[in-house]
């Protein structure tokens, strides 16, 4: 399954599938988990998971459920024996959202109907086209709070993702001057040019708390730094220089998705000790309240949990202690994970668009998700 954020540009306005009185807005999740269904009810099919500051388009209601726009980079599924020269040649045809004949329907066309895409790669048997108007999905009220108007949507969606952007990176600047070789006045300068960006970040970024909330742990370490650094160098002389030894990130909560390995993981550099080494960890924990299980048991139980994600991948080079992954995954050019994998090479893929299996992993206070590759193609 292609994986994908719930933002687009459509049903921008009201009244929205036949709700008269009801007016579409930019919302925002306020839960970490969160499940957006493909039904209005518990029972329905979880798409996926969204997380606190993801800003989603609310385009009805029903029930105790807010009504949600899909991505415009969604793909849904057609089987090709329905169609031709990209009109419907049956009636009542299911639109689906996996290559699959039991793979969750999510909108019926009819006959003469025209659809726009092309036949899938992986699943020549299909048709990939981009979601008709009528579907949508949908997430408990309690999660999901209001924003902005329906307007402001795609605004207010590509200031998020700047904003990620920008965090990142001055994370790993951050990082490396926590963990580089610099001499004190390098370190200092580097640190002093970042603190004024994590201020101004907070200020501006009122509508993400918890955006704020990673800048914030930015500029407690910085300020931190500081302090260590006055002491040291008041303290060292040219003949007698005294080391500078850098505070460590503090124990914080995940920025982007919570996750109860952060209490369990192993704190060490990973090209040491290797990702073999963290993968042991996790499952000695995961063991303890599975007496019998081994790790192939262990690994199939992180495939009922798990999801694709698709992008491409590139080498994370920097040399940092606890770093989430070896590898980032970009989307339209922006990082959405960090990646690492114990049986796939995923070196063997560097610089190319896949799909991978991924299961969640500590991401050690990074700015964006960390996951294990089961599978990749």
């Amino acid at each position: 399954m292609r994986t994908f954020f719930f933002c687009c540009v459509f049903f921008l306005s009201s009244p929205v599938f036949g709700q008269e009185s009801f007016r579409a807005f930019t919302g925002r999740i306020s839960g970490d988990r969160v499940r957006v269904r493909v039904g209005a009810d518990l029972n329905s099919y979880v798409v996926r998971e969204v997380n606190k500051d993801d800003v989603l388009l609310v385009v009805g209601e029903e029930k105790e459920f807010w009504a949600v726009a899909p991505a415009k980079d969604l793909r849904c599924y057609v089987y090709r024996t329905y169609l031709l020269d990209g009109t419907v040649e049956a009636s009542r045809v299911n639109v689906r959202l996996k290559p699959a004949l039991d793979a969750p329907i999510l909108a019926v066309l009819q006959m003469g109907e025209k659809v726009f895409g092309e036949i899938d790669a992986d699943h020549p048997k299909w048709y990939a086209i981009s979601p008709p108007h009528q579907v949508q999905f949908y997430v408990n009220k309690q999660y999901l709070g209001f924003l902005g108007d329906a307007e402001a949507f795609s605004e207010i969606h590509a200031k998020k993702q700047r904003a990620e952007s920008d965090l990142f990176s001055a994370y790993a600047e951050l990082e490396k001057a926590l963990n580089g070789s610099q001499n004190v006045a390098e370190n200092e300068t580097l640190s002093r040019e970042l603190l004024p960006f994590f201020q101004q970040f907070v200020e501006q970024h009122a509508e993400f708390p918890c955006l704020q909330e990673k800048a914030r742990e930015g500029i407690a370490i910085l300020k931190k730094r500081f302090s260590l650094m006055e002491v040291l160098v008041s303290a060292s002389t040219p003949e007698n220089p005294v080391p500078v030894k850098t505070p460590a990130l503090p124990a914080k909560p995940n920025l982007i998705a919570k996750n109860s390995l952060e209490k369990t993981s192993p704190r060490f550099f990973p090209s040491v000790q290797g990702w073999d080494a963290v993968e042991e960890h996790l499952f000695s924990h995961w063991k303890k309240e599975h007496d019998d299980a081994g790790m192939q048991q262990y690994y199939e139980q992180q495939k009922l949990d798990a999801e694709w994600i698709e992008g491409f991948i590139e080498k994370y080079h920097a040399d940092l202690c606890n770093k989430p992954g070896d590898f980032v995954l970009k989307k339209n050019h922006q990082p959405v994970a960090f990646l690492y994998s114990t049986a796939v090479d995923l070196s063997t893929s560097e610089g190319k668009s896949v799909q991978v299996l991924v299961a969640p992993r500590p991401n050690h206070h990074f700015a964006f998700p960390a996951y294990y590759v089961l599978e990749m193609r």
